[in-house]
């Protein structure tokens, strides 16, 4: 049998083949009625055919936030929506949704475990990341566990994560509380920024609380 192209060289310059490629790449050809249907979705939310873009800006329904055209709400709103009307809720099994532990009814709807199991379940991923007990505390870095070595080594009584202080629309507990000067100790290491954040505005909100920083175990570097 004679070969049509000598060398496949020849055949990817010949015009036939080309030809043949470019109509390959365009794909499936749609009928008429459903190009039409396309060019009219495109035109009702006027929608760039060429880049695929929407050029007109659609609102949230409740708080007039930017949205995909495709959406009605924005994600805060809609959940709301589902909220006032707990069977829309997709947690909502033909009644409250329930703790995935213990089976048992929680009356919020966005939560998944009552608060027991969530105690517990909190314990477990605290002592995976390497939280270690002293005493009967749980403590979440070395640097406290050191440092509450040194306040019994130097007989000063303590207490871990005694209170937790509202701060509005979150809440902030130091990690030791000193009896005896009546002052709260906050051990950082590394001070992230939303850390320093809640640092500042709970000495904003409690002025008259005696707060101290330590920064540095090893020289115990305090900033009042």
């Amino acid at each position: 049998m004679k070969r049509k192209y000598g060398t496949i060289q020849d055949r990817n310059n010949s015009e036939e083949y080309r030809k043949n490629m470019s109509l390959a790449k365009k794909g499936i050809k749609h009928t008429k009625t459903h190009n039409k249907k396309i060019s009219n979705t495109c035109k009702a939310h006027k929608i760039n055919v060429k880049h695929g873009l929407s050029t007109f800006q659609h609102h949230c329904k409740d708080c007039k936030k930017k949205i995909s055209w495709r959406a009605i709400r924005c994600g805060s709103c809609a959940c709301k929506e589902k909220l006032k009307d707990p069977t829309k809720h997709p947690s909502y099994i033909k009644g409250k949704p329930k703790c995935i532990d213990c089976d048992k009814e929680l009356t919020n709807y966005n939560s998944v475990r009552c608060g027991k199991c969530s105690r517990v379940y909190n314990l477990k991923t605290m002592m995976q990341k390497g939280c270690k007990y002293y005493k009967e505390y749980l403590m979440k870095s070395n640097w406290e566990i050191i440092y509450a070595k040194y306040l019994d080594k130097n007989n000063i009584k303590w207490l871990y994560e005694s209170k937790t202080f509202d701060l509005g629309n979150t809440t902030y507990t130091p990690d030791f509380y000193l009896p005896q000067t009546d002052e709260y100790i906050e051990i950082k290491g590394w001070f992230r920024d939303d850390a320093k954040k809640k640092f500042r505005l709970f000495k904003k909100s409690y002025p008259e609380i005696k707060i101290v920083l330590i920064k540095d175990i090893a020289g115990l570097k305090r900033e009042d």
